[in-house]
């Protein structure tokens, strides 16, 4: 039900956008070492892998062969204040970019 109100609530967004005249280019350079790093995860729209995870990091490696590498660390299911020390896990994308 939430994700029926999500695309009702982005297709007038889109619409309202479109009738203002927004219009978007893309950028013909990107600095990519410039990007490349930690980055602290501070929202997303969770997935059902992903919608238990805290504490998220992703790193982004340059590749000499000019593709990305991106390794995502997180901690499942903690609590602030348990007693349980948390483990932080590290998952490597499958994703080629």
């Amino acid at each position: 039900m939430k994700l029926q109100g999500f695309k009702v609530i982005l297709f007038l967004f889109m619409l309202v956008a479109h009738a203002s005249g927004f219009t978007q280019t893309l950028a013909k350079t990107v600095d990519l070492e410039k990007y490349a790093g930690k980055w602290f995860v501070i929202a997303c729209i969770p997935t059902e892998i992903d919608q238990r995870w805290n504490y998220v990091t992703e790193t982004y490696t340059l590749k000499k062969n000019g593709k990305i590498d991106i390794y995502t660390t997180f901690v499942k299911e903690y609590k602030p204040g348990s007693k349980k020390t948390p483990k932080q896990k590290r998952v490597h994308s499958k994703v080629s970019m």
